[in-house]
């Protein structure tokens, strides 16, 4: 595969470049994972916090 041939299948995928390579697209997905189980988390806790029991250690 030369040059060309790769712009041409990155210019060819579907969805934004970042999302093209395999390695690039599992990036993206584990970085919404963390932030979304980092959301989770810091809303259980506080949700403890408020009800009195404080944060798990």
């Amino acid at each position: 595969m030369n040059v060309h041939e790769k712009q041409r299948f990155y210019q060819q995928g579907s969805g934004p470049t970042y999302l093209r390579t395999p390695a690039s697209r599992l990036m993206y997905k584990s970085t919404i994972g963390l932030l979304v189980v980092g959301t989770v988390y810091g809303t259980y806790n506080l949700g403890r916090l408020i009800m009195g029991i404080g944060p798990r250690k």
